[in-house]
């Protein structure tokens, strides 16, 4: 702290004579110093209710509005939107699948010679017998 506010003393050497010494002051320190204890004045001041904050918030929020409104850029969004979900429903598809035929496997294994039937609570049945029966 004393350095910042009354400087630092150094010698002032010339063809290895010393002529005398001279103050010198860290302004760099000071600013720190003052930004750190007098924040509202000497901080960098850009925050909610600053000029310079409060006008690029309102920048961004139109620029945000635009984008939004644009048509192709909404366009763009929805097909990736669609991709998306058709990945997903091909992923969902082929986990059912593969679970089916699991299914029908074990199913065919354990029924030998007969044909398996899917009823409508998802459960395999040989062809004409009813659900309770298997």
């Amino acid at each position: 702290m004393p350095r910042a506010i009354e400087g630092e003393e150094r010698l002032v050497v010339s063809s290895g004579k010393l002529l005398g010494t001279e103050r010198r002051h860290n302004e760099a320190l000071v600013m720190f110093l003052l930004r750190q204890r007098r924040a509202a004045r000497f901080g960098n001041g850009i925050g909610p209710g600053s000029p310079l904050y409060d006008r690029i918030r309102r920048e961004l929020q139109q620029e945000m509005k635009r984008e939004a409104s644009d048509p192709e850029r909404i366009r763009r969004t929805n097909a990736s939107i669609a991709r998306k979900l058709d990945t997903i429903r091909m992923e969902m598809v082929a986990e059912m699948v593969a679970k089916f035929n699991d299914a029908i496997s074990g199913w065919m294994g354990d029924n030998p010679g007969k044909v398996p039937q899917v009823t409508s609570d998802f459960h395999l049945v040989a062809a004409g017998e009813d659900a309770c029966a298997g």
